[in-house]
């Protein structure tokens, strides 16, 4: 388990079953923040497993490692069942699309919102950074897309507004399953 003044992340169990806490930031970069290539080294050396329960209490973080982080778990034979303990904000809640099954506590809140990207103020291109941006958002739509009820417009207008779901409306629109 690793931790800190910041959250935690930590994987339990062995054999058929784990859970992987994100309980912080996602990213390398961040203070404290959980990287993919921590999340990464864990789940190749899980071997076995058939079921990944990952708890989540996230303000979200940094896209690409985030990204990278959903696609692991998303590619991982075994089922995967995400639990909303708290907040799974911007990236983190893309995290959570990755789950087979998603659990949200009735007092849990989830957000998605549009990426966003720092750049110097030489820029040769600011354009081409608000294309990139647009790439990204246009991912995560996607993303949201396979378990919302939403088409891409709506899911983009919910980005951009940064829009906070409780849980029933997290459950009615498909980016949770059950209430807990």
């Amino acid at each position: 388990m690793e931790k800190n003044q910041f959250g935690e992340y930590s994987v339990k169990g062995q054999g058929e079953e784990i859970e992987i806490r994100l309980y912080n930031e996602i990213g390398e970069n961040l203070p404290g923040g959980i990287s993919a290539d921590l999340v990464a080294k864990e789940i190749k050396a899980l071997g076995g497993v058939n079921k990944i329960n990952i708890r989540i209490n996230s303000p979200g973080g940094e896209v690409f490692e985030g990204m990278t982080i959903y696609n692991l778990l998303k590619e991982h034979r075994a089922k995967k069942i995400v639990w909303i303990d708290g907040l799974a904000a911007g990236i983190a809640s893309i995290i959570a699309m990755a789950g087979d099954e998603v659990y949200i506590k009735s007092d849990a809140m989830m957000m998605i919102r549009e990426a966003s990207m720092v750049t110097l103020e030489s820029a040769p291109d600011p354009q081409g950074a608000m294309a990139t941006i647009k790439k990204i958002n246009n991912s995560l739509a996607k993303i949201y897309m396979v378990r919302s009820s939403f088409t891409e417009e709506e899911i983009m207008e919910l980005m951009k507004n940064e829009t906070w779901m409780h849980a029933d409306f997290a459950i009615t629109h498909g980016f949770a399953d059950h209430k807990y």
